[in-house]
């Protein structure tokens, strides 16, 4: 009789968990990962701060900006404005022959993040923002 209690109340954990789960991934996806077209086809890069200032970025650093970029996890948050709603921000716009694509990366909360506006919130790491910072630098 006990054996069967037990098998019982596992199962039930087993259900809630896995019911957990679903209800959290429905409500709260995960952002799909950054996709982009191939990197030959990448016209400029151009890094711009919230103040305004830009800098265009030189050709061989493409690939470094690109594979931050595309190694950015995706969390469960929703980007739901045009711009991040911190003080501090760095816009990415990557140029092609068929459109542009434009990213913004930010540190929030010792975090750093790479947002797509309406798509979702990616984490990154502090070199990358060290990395596009030090464009700015004279």
């Amino acid at each position: 009789m006990k054996k069967t209690w037990v098998i019982i109340i596992i199962a039930l954990l087993g259900i809630a968990v896995i019911g957990g789960y679903v209800v959290l991934n429905n409500i709260f996806p995960k952002a799909d990962p950054i996709k982009f077209s191939n990197t030959e086809s990448i016209t400029a890069i151009t890094l711009i701060q919230k103040d305004g200032s830009f800098v265009a970025v030189e050709t061989a650093d493409f690939g470094e900006i690109l594979k931050n970029i595309a190694n950015a996890q995706p969390t469960r948050t929703m980007s739901v404005n045009d711009y991040p709603t911190v003080k501090t921000y760095y816009t990415i716009e990557v140029d092609t022959a068929a459109r542009q694509y434009r990213y913004f990366l930010y540190a929030e909360n010792s975090q750093v993040y790479v947002e797509l506006p309406y798509e979702g919130i990616y984490k990154s790491n502090q070199q990358f923002l060290d990395f596009i910072a030090e464009h700015f630098k004279d």
